[in-house]
């Protein structure tokens, strides 16, 4: 099934509580990475992980692959992760990109550090929703995350509205 989504690397975030099929991934060649991150309440998960899955998506961009990003639920750590690489490779804007993918997926980015996390992320590259530098170029491969396509909820750009505003 990944490979029908054209899925050529996974990176799972909680690899202790999910056992993926690394010797399957292998013989299909599809690229596996684990970074073990946590979900709870101010745990620095940009900080800690959004460079190491930068340079993945970045290795996997520039042969033409497909990043699966993923976690335990599918919730927090990978709806994140995968936010964030939208963001920085697209250059598109929080709370739009959180806004366009809401109907993919509309029960992520309930952890609210992550949240926070994700509009100082914004904040600081000059991606808040009402700014400017979105839309476009960069990227090159195509993310698919948090159990498919990088959802985020309508709930959580509404928090990261709020959490902008700050």
């Amino acid at each position: 099934q990944l490979q029908a989504l054209g899925v050529t690397a996974v990176l799972n975030l909680a690899p202790q509580s999910c056992d993926d099929p690394v010797g399957s991934y292998a013989a299909r060649e599809i690229g596996y990475t684990a970074l073990e991150a946590d979900d709870f309440s101010d745990y620095p998960l940009l900080e800690l992980h959004l460079e190491q899955a930068r340079e993945l998506y970045a290795e996997v961009a520039a042969a033409g692959g497909t990043l699966l990003v993923h976690c335990f639920a599918g919730v927090n750590r990978s709806a994140a992760i995968a936010v964030a690489l939208l963001m920085l490779t697209m250059r598109t804007p929080l709370v739009p990109t959180l806004t366009s993918v809401a109907a993919l997926r509309p029960f992520v980015l309930t952890n609210r550090s992550f949240r926070r996390q994700l509009a100082e992320l914004a904040r600081r590259e000059g991606l808040l929703g009402g700014e400017g530098g979105g839309g476009g170029g960069g990227g090159g491969g195509r993310s698919v995350g948090a159990e498919e396509a990088a959802p985020a909820a309508a709930p959580a750009a509404a928090a990261a509205r709020r959490a902008a505003s700050c």
